[in-house]
């Protein structure tokens, strides 16, 4: 299948699931995060706010923010078609913008050197930690252009993953996939 076969099919798989079904599944995704070293030790995050069924980041947003840690989350502009990330101090610092995404309502932009995890949205994955985006290549292009030295986690729904996804040479891995189920 091409990627957008595989999206097709997995958005499609996962508009199924009912609420109550995706609250539990969130729960263990949730756990098994902040189950990694690679979240313990860190300091610094660069995760996404979810969006319609996305894996829900706003929980683990809240957790970190009590813990201290300096939360990052994505600035996009899709008219030149990049993203950065700002800081968050408080989860009702965030407003909607006109794609239906929730971003900081400041939108000064963070080294992306000093962040030590970005978590990484995705509709799937496969088993070497390809990822399938909405197609825009934000991401993509973010870790492209910017310096980063922090750990790539992707966030799925354990039906997310599928067997192989085509990938092109500036198509980013993931280092870890984090499920309901299991940590790749």
């Amino acid at each position: 299948m091409n990627k957008e076969q595989i999206r097709t099919k997995v958005l499609k798989k996962r508009l199924k699931f009912s609420e109550k079904e995706l609250q539990k599944q969130n729960l263990e995704i949730a756990k098994n995060f902040f189950s990694l070293k690679e979240v313990s030790n860190a300091n610094s995050f660069g995760i996404y706010v979810s969006f319609q069924n996305e894996v829900e980041t706003r929980g683990i947003i809240e957790r970190l923010l009590k813990f201290h840690k300096k939360v990052c989350v994505p600035i996009t502009d899709f008219k030149n078609k990049e993203m950065h990330f700002s800081e968050l101090n408080n989860i009702s610092d965030l407003h909607e913008n006109s794609f239906g995404m929730f971003e900081p309502a400041d939108s000064k932009k963070v080294d992306s050197e000093k962040i030590d995890v970005f978590v990484v949205p995705g509709i799937a994955f496969d088993k070497k930690g390809h990822r399938i985006g909405w197609g825009k290549g934000f991401y993509d292009k973010f870790f492209g252009a910017n310096k980063t030295k922090g750990k790539k986690i992707g966030l799925a729904f354990d039906f997310q993953i599928v067997e192989k996804i085509p990938f092109e040479q500036f198509d980013v891995k993931m280092d870890l996939i984090v499920t309901e189920k299991r940590i790749r």
